[in-house]
């Protein structure tokens, strides 16, 4: 416990940079031999930084490793044994894991990591369960950053079809972030593990994302972009995972789709298209489950389960696929309710008429009396907002998903 603490000492120092810790470490060998120095003078840190690495209390490692394990988390240092050998190689991998939920043996696990972007369409989050399911049902380990959209829709396909998730967050173990994820982090902590770099408290910064896609792809033998457009967060964990010498797996998608621009991209320059989740699995033959270990009739029941809910209280999958469904079709109804009451106006009024199905654009303008210029600005916008999605030949529905939509 004594190293640890050491290292908590070392990583929440106020001012100090991760260079600035490489640095140290790489000076002094180890970081029992950073606490233990009198002086820091022969390194290029500025004052601030030397003065609160001469304050050798450890008050506030204490109570970091406290609130931790109080909270049923634990913590792994780059030193420790059970810490991921695939995160030690990459340029910079945290020194310190915070942990919740099960022990990994990280050495002999298959770990895909899954990203793709917030904005999906119906083919994107259809591909996300599809490919998912089936490395969960192959024995591989789904990754994600539990964000909206396709990393949430990854890790519950993954624990559907009972396989075992990792999330890695921005933020502290106790900061779940989004907020409505709750559920899902309470399931993958009994059915996996969520890990961050950040120590408790930590608020979900908008500069701690870039910085969690390094480990996404650093604990992952390869990287799936489901879908992206061209400038995208997952586009950077999967520049990322070519940097770390990992394989980066892409879906295909129509060329006329923006918002898979970056992962037909990804291909063009050499990713593997992918179609399933076999078509992943094969790239590592030496992690497959034996043939008597893989449940061949998991597909008829992932299929059927894709729209079931799973009650949190019970922190276990529903066993009654009916109720579960009527569960989850009342949560949903109210939750879109409560998104849908945020509009007003012409926005409002446009949603109720979708919500009775797919309406042309000029269909629109005649129902609400207003000509196309109006109307199409009206439509963009509830489309960025995640209300509306846009199919072919100016038709638009109701995007069933807005309650994972930003």
């Amino acid at each position: 416990m004594e190293k640890t603490l050491y290292w908590l000492w070392l990583t929440n120092k106020q001012g100090l940079s991760y260079k600035g810790m490489r640095d140290l470490i790489e000076y002094f060998g180890s970081v029992d031999a950073v606490y233990k120095a009198e002086s820091y003078d022969e390194l290029n840190l500025n004052e601030n930084v030397r003065a609160a690495l001469k304050n050798k209390h450890l008050d506030k490692a204490k109570t970091i490793y406290d609130e931790t394990v109080r909270s049923g988390g634990y913590i792994l240092t780059i030193d420790d044994a059970e810490y991921p050998p695939m995160l030690r190689t990459i340029s910079d991998p945290p020194y310190v894991l915070y942990c919740k939920g099960l022990h990994f043996d990280w050495k002999n696990i298959l770990t895909i990591g899954v990203v793709g972007t917030r904005r999906y369409t119906s083919y994107g989050k259809r591909a996300a369960e599809r490919i998912c399911a089936g490395l969960a049902r192959g024995g591989a380990v789904v990754v994600s950053g539990m964000a909206r959209g396709i990393d949430s829709i990854s890790a519950w396909s993954a624990l559907r079809s009972g396989g075992k998730t990792v999330a890695v967050l921005g933020s502290g173990l106790d900061v779940i972030y989004p907020a409505e994820n709750a559920d899902l982090y309470d399931l993958i902590i009994e059915n996996g593990v969520i890990i961050t770099e950040y120590p408790p408290h930590t608020k979900p910064l908008g500069y701690n994302f870039p910085r969690r896609n390094r480990i996404i792809a650093g604990i992952s033998y390869g990287v799936l972009v489901v879908q992206a457009p061209e400038k995208s967060g997952a586009l950077i964990t999967a520049g990322s995972a070519l940097d770390s010498g990992r394989d980066v797996f892409s879906v295909p998608a129509s060329i006329f789709d923006p918002e898979s621009a970056g992962t037909n991209r990804l291909i063009q320059q050499g990713a593997k298209a992918v179609f399933d989740g076999s078509d992943i699995i094969e790239e590592y033959p030496y992690f497959e489950l034996p043939d008597d270990e893989i449940d061949h009739d998991a597909d008829e029941r992932t299929e059927a389960a894709q729209d079931s809910v799973y009650e949190s209280s019970k922190k276990t999958f529903r066993p009654d696929e009916k109720k579960a469904r009527r569960y989850n079709a009342g949560r949903k109804r109210v939750l879109i309710e409560d998104r849908i009451k945020e509009l007003k106006g012409k926005e409002l009024e446009i949603v109720r008429y979708l919500e009775r199905g797919p309406l042309h654009l000029d269909e629109i303008c005649r129902r609400t009396d207003r000509d196309v210029n109006e109307i199409n600005s009206i439509m963009v916008m509830l489309e960025i907002t995640g209300y509306v999605i846009k199919l072919e030949n100016n038709m638009f529905e109701l995007n069933e998903d807005i309650t994972q939509f930003i």
